[in-house]
């Protein structure tokens, strides 16, 4: 990384891309030359509160820890906000190559590369380690526990623009999506919908392998996702518990569940948390024995850690909602999937055509079906 991209004088950013028939080049450009040897990045220290604090340029304002150089815009503004995209561009390098991409649903354009190498067996609490750190990862156990309900409200006043000092990041977000939840904001929303979204999609299309090398058949009714702010707030009134396990079936019904605890050493944020937590969810369908040519879901698979890849892959799922809260030296993941899958007998998904098996009016993109 260059350091002009941090350097505390760069007020201004230019960008450009090309495709150069296999390759791709991108180039940005700064309104600050590079920095020399021995040249300061920026002063260490908390960011500003008031106006007079910001004196590299004048006039500045403060704005959500920002110096904003030049005078305060007379309407409310966003700019100084983080973007709600990640620039990633590897793609997923356990599965052949695909026109579908994990931008499938809304913004976020990138799909994961680094997925932790998994030492689980078919217990009922299956540890999983990640390549980036020594710390285990846990997925959650589904032994049943006591109703845990949260004591803490489900919304907060309308905002677009918030601080998550208290979750686990320090700079500006955005909650547009839902602008009545607190505890989330865009950019997990966005990441947690599109990961899904598209190996759902690689996974209709055929191109997810399983542990003996052989691809899941291709799915002919695979439902694309919605993002539901109701289902967040279920998430996140258990993940605020900092309990690695899964709460009461009771307290959500017909809402299936995954809960992982992600180490903080392992990631520098909770958007980065969200996306291990499904790594690992979705890494048990190609690290476990296999479900079977007849894709139907059996009640040995209920305490198989398989039944995570399950719940990401049941077709007939149509919402999703996720939430991760700081609890200290780790994060936990909680997403909570409706209508729920995992039924008993019942098949994950019918294999065929991608699309072919669509509901009435809906339309087919990337292998998946839109309604």
């Amino acid at each position: 990384m260059s350091a002009v991209m941090i350097h505390a004088k760069t007020t201004a950013v230019g960008c450009a891309e090309a495709k150069c028939v296999t390759k791709a080049t991108a180039a940005c450009f700064y309104d600050q030359p590079e920095l020399q040897n021995g040249e300061l990045i920026y002063t260490k220290g908390k960011p500003c509160v008031a106006n007079d604090q910001c004196k590299t340029y004048q006039p500045s304002t403060c704005a959500n820890g920002f110096c904003v150089k030049g005078d305060p815009p007379t309407t409310p503004a966003e700019s100084s906000s983080s973007e709600t995209t990640p620039s990633s561009t590897s793609s997923e390098s356990t599965t052949p190559s695909s026109t579908a991409s994990e931008s499938t649903s809304s913004n976020s354009t990138s799909p994961e590369s680094s997925t932790p190498s998994s030492t689980s067996s078919e217990s009922t609490t299956p540890s999983i380690t990640s390549s980036e750190s020594t710390t285990p990862i846990i997925l959650s156990s589904e032994s049943t526990t006591p109703s845990i309900t949260s004591s803490e409200s489900g919304a907060t006043p309308n905002s677009t623009a918030s601080e998550s000092t208290t979750l686990g990041e320090t700079s500006p977000t955005i909650n547009q999506i839902c602008p009545s939840n607190w505890g989330v904001n865009d950019k997990i929303r966005n990441k947690t919908l599109d990961a899904h979204n598209y190996r759902r999609s690689q996974l209709a299309l055929g191109q997810i392998r399983k542990r003996n090398g052989n691809y899941y058949q291709r799915a002919r009714d695979m439902i694309k996702l919605k993002y539901s702010c109701q289902l967040e707030v279920s998430a996140r009134d258990h993940a605020v518990t900092c309990r690695n396990r899964p709460s009461s079936p009771s307290t959500r019904p017909n809402i299936e569940e995954n809960v992982a605890r992600i180490p903080k050493n392992s990631v520098p944020d909770r958007v980065e948390a969200i996306r291990k937590a499904i790594t690992l969810w979705w890494k048990t369908g190609r690290k476990e024995k296999p479900i079977g040519v007849a894709l139907t879901f059996r009640r040995h698979h209920l305490n198989s850690p398989i039944r995570h890849f399950t719940k990401m892959a049941w077709a007939q799922t149509r919402e999703i909602g996720c939430a991760v809260r700081d609890c200290g030296s780790s994060y936990i993941a909680v997403c909570h999937y409706k209508p729920g899958g995992n039924i008993i007998n019942h098949k994950i998904y019918e294999a065929g055509r991608p699309c072919s098996r669509c509901p009435a009016n809906a339309r087919c993109s990337e292998g998946l079906c839109v309604i």
